[in-house]
């Protein structure tokens, strides 16, 4: 499958380089347990496939959009779990404009 050129992980720096993007989209999820019947992944499975599908649409239609890579924060009392402190959530949202 070639790669898609709205999706970060799978393109290059030449073909990033060269594209004027106008908004990326970040999947929001947390790397945590999900009882004994779900993956620590779901999260990201889910937010990635519904991001990637959007930008897959909205690039049909003109927008030069991009998915980045997918951090999150899990619910309180999942350990282990790979996850962003809230304080950093908060940062990372206001640094690109979503959040005061």
């Amino acid at each position: 499958m070639p790669p898609r050129p709205y999706v970060l992980a799978e393109t290059n720096w030449k073909a990033v380089k060269s594209t004027p993007f106008e908004v990326a989209i970040l999947p929001w999820g947390a790397t945590e347990p999900h009882n004994f019947h779900l993956p620590y992944g779901t999260d990201n499975y889910e937010t990635s496939a519904l991001a990637e599908r959007s930008a897959e649409i909205a690039w049909k239609k003109g927008a030069k959009v991009v998915v980045l890579s997918h951090f999150g924060r899990p619910e309180k009392g999942f350990d282990p779990a790979l996850s962003l402190k809230p304080m950093v959530d908060r940062a990372c949202m206001a640094a690109h404009g979503q959040m005061e």
